[in-house]
């Protein structure tokens, strides 16, 4: 500081050195708010480690969680798998029910399913499938019970017609399917003209053999002792009439009203001479007589004769 002997020289000299003191307060006062900020930052920069190092550990005990847990399941999965494939879980023994004709041991063997296999490794849809195409069985239900026991129940199909094979005769269910072959026509069917099947048991049959298995679907049971014969003849059913002649029925169109048509007749009309009763209209039956000398028309046909008795 340089001294001047005029007053004036002696204040300014005074007021550098209050500028002096003020501009060192000023410093004091920014290196004062300078570490202030240093210390916010640094807890701030503190804050956020400790958060992040909170989120890594959550993270981690979650990454263990989901390894324990799926380390459980798996030792789980295998110790099933071993029980099951160990002799406590096998099969001890295959139970059929509700085969009647059926047979059994032929049942069992086309099913697949082996005394001693793994529960497990029984494969029920198969079983079902193999099982259906045993002749006699309709439907089929495959169950297995872990105390060791498969059972198998079958529903058998009911034989409706005795057709001629190549061989002699086979059974023929509502559905077509051939299930039994015989030497001679078994007792209770009638016998059918006009189809023949193959005597293939398992396959079914011609599609002729529709017609009579409608016509026998339809057939009141009061009326099938009047009938001793069926025959299939250019796409119309032709059945024997105990009382004597026959009945076209046509196709299976109306066979109710038909048969409605047949009782009327067999009751009420005299069926003596009786060739062929029309019953292809149900509301107008039509009879057609042969005399005793077979008189003919021109076209040589028996005379008809509706609703006469003389023949």
């Amino acid at each position: 500081m340089t001294a001047t002997r005029s007053r004036g020289g002696r204040r300014s000299t005074v007021r550098s050195t209050r500028t002096r003191r003020a501009g060192s307060s000023s410093g004091t006062t920014s290196r004062t708010r300078s570490r202030s900020g240093s210390n916010q930052s640094a807890r701030s920069v503190n804050r956020f480690v400790q958060r992040r190092s909170e989120v890594e550990r959550q993270q981690a005990a979650r990454r263990f969680r989901f390894v324990l847990a799926l380390s459980m399941v798996s030792m789980l999965a295998v110790l099933m798998i071993g029980l099951f494939n160990s002799g406590w879980f096998d099969v001890d023994s295959v139970v059929v029910v509700g085969a009647e004709r059926a047979d059994v041991d032929e049942i069992i063997t086309t099913s697949a399913i082996v005394i001693g296999q793994p529960l497990l490794d029984v494969d029920i849809d198969h079983a079902v499938d193999a099982v259906r195409r045993v002749p006699w069985v309709g439907e089929v239900n495959v169950r297995r019970d872990w105390t060791g026991v498969v059972t198998i129940a079958v529903t058998e199909r009911d034989p409706v017609l005795a057709l001629m094979s190549p061989s002699g005769f086979v059974l023929v269910d509502y559905w077509g399917r051939q299930i039994e072959s015989a030497d001679s026509r078994p007792v209770g069917f009638l016998p059918v003209d006009g189809v023949e099947a193959s005597g293939r048991l398992g396959e079914m049959a011609p599609p002729d053999v529709a017609l009579p298995i409608n016509f026998m679907q339809a057939l009141p049971d009061h009326l099938t002792a009047g009938i001793s014969a069926l025959e299939v003849v250019d796409g119309e059913l032709l059945a024997d009439l105990d009382a004597g002649g026959r009945a076209n029925f046509g196709d299976s169109s109306q066979l109710g009203p038909k048969f409605q048509s047949l009782e009327t007749v067999l009751a009420r009309v005299d069926l003596s001479c009786l060739s062929m009763l029309d019953l292809r209209v149900p509301a107008a039956p039509a009879l057609r007589r042969a005399d005793g000398s077979n008189v003919t028309d021109d076209a040589g046909d028996p005379v008809v004769q509706v609703g006469g008795t003389t023949c």
